[in-house]
């Protein structure tokens, strides 16, 4: 026990002589309010909603700096910054896209950042579980709506994506149009990335991309199986892979496009 207490002292040495004092507090306040009730999120969601909604910026890294950075982790991309950095950049070098998909939601910084990417008449789609471990129970559906600006449409969809309702549900929603981006973080076993890619994949239009988070190689007790996939479908397609290290062991985006 003793040496657990020692070994945490000096991690946090480390991480104060590495990053400074602030990071280090910031992160700590970060830690210490997900430990809190999820219900702290009423008292300050007024605060929380008014700076969503009135949010602006002139530059992706503006964009970027306030996912990443604001309301201790309330809204974060569990995402290496550079990683995704560089795709929301790629999207910003194209149309604009008005039909968007993501699998796999969480935090919903990834979803922000698609919806700001996104043209002010696009439909953004998010397909998560019900509240679980790790996924956004019922008081993030009012923040993740407010992600919306202009005329979009943000539809929040709590269900399995491998469920057939819930491909008939997001075909409702897309009402025959075609997605220009989906973007494939959810399950992350080889059969169940494997499921998103075959069940939505279609559902992408010509000059759509389909992105897969995680294609990096992972320690087998990850149980990430991302990268098999990604190395069996991607010499099919005109692809991309941006992966900031080659020594990481997690992160990773896939690019294909359509």
């Amino acid at each position: 026990m003793k040496l657990e207490v020692v070994g945490k002292i000096k991690k946090a040495g480390n991480i104060i002589g590495e990053k400074g004092l602030f990071y280090f507090f910031s992160k700590l306040a970060e830690k210490l309010f997900f430990l809190l009730k999820p219900s702290i999120f009423y008292i300050i969601s007024p605060l929380v909603l008014m700076k969503v909604k009135k949010a602006s910026f002139r530059s992706n890294e503006e964009t970027l700096e306030f996912v990443f950075n604001g309301f201790w982790g309330i809204i974060a991309p569990l995402q290496i910054k550079e990683e995704i950095s560089q795709f929301v950049s790629l999207i910003g070098k194209r149309e604009k896209p008005r039909v968007v998909l993501e699998i796999g939601t969480a935090r919903g910084g990834v979803l922000f950042l698609l919806a700001k990417s996104a043209h002010e008449n696009a439909v953004v789609i998010s397909v998560d579980l019900p509240s679980s471990d790790n996924k956004y129970p019922g008081w993030r559906t009012r923040l993740y709506s407010a992600f919306a600006s202009g005329r979009q449409k943000i539809h929040l969809l709590k269900a399995d994506s491998h469920q057939s309702s819930t491909v008939e549900e997001v075909k409702k929603i897309l009402n025959n149009r075609q997605i220009d981006v989906l973007f494939i973080d959810g399950d992350h076993t080889y059969g169940g990335v494997k499921k998103d890619f075959e069940m939505y994949g279609p559902l992408v239009g010509s000059g759509g991309i389909i992105a897969f988070h995680d294609i990096a190689v992972h320690p087998p007790e990850a149980n990430c199986g991302v990268d098999k996939l990604w190395n069996e479908i991607k010499n099919n397609f005109k692809y991309l892979e941006i992966i900031n290290d080659k020594n990481q062991d997690w992160g990773g985006i896939g690019i294909i496009y359509k």
